[in-house]
């Protein structure tokens, strides 16, 4: 399993948004059982607790403990198929190298024992890369 952005999709064969919200061309299926609350989304995005990753990233978490790590597998292994879970990319908007709840989401997934692993492209970065880092 794999992790990315949103600009990549037309590169990736089994993507999957993780995203609150998707682009709005986004036609790809969606798992938003993955995702922050709205409330935390726009907390850290525009509210009291601006920008701050450390209160993101323990309230984040807490989420996720709460969830069934094998109920989640399964479900992701039912979008495409069980065949294609190896190949599956889970998507968001950040870079690579960004803050991004994606890269919480396979923390958790891997402490669990998923192996996941943010995909890597060789090419240059596309023009949707400079339309996402607008949005």
């Amino acid at each position: 399993m794999f992790t990315s952005y949103f600009a990549k999709v037309p590169q990736i064969e089994f993507p999957l948004s993780i995203a609150r919200i998707n682009p709005e061309w986004y036609d790809k299926p969606s798992y938003p059982k993955l995702a922050p609350s709205k409330e935390l989304l726009f907390d850290f995005k525009y509210g009291a607790r601006k920008g701050d990753t450390e209160f993101y990233t323990a309230e984040f978490m807490k989420y996720l403990d709460s969830l069934d790590f094998k109920e989640v597998m399964s479900e992701l292994s039912a979008v495409y198929g069980p065949d294609s879970i190896d190949r599956l990319t889970l998507l968001c908007y950040e870079k690579p190298t960004d803050f991004c709840h994606r890269h919480l989401v396979a923390n958790w997934l891997r402490k669990h024992g998923a192996d996941i692993s943010e995909r890597k492209f060789d090419e240059q970065p596309s023009m949707l890369d400079d339309v996402i880092d607008m949005l």
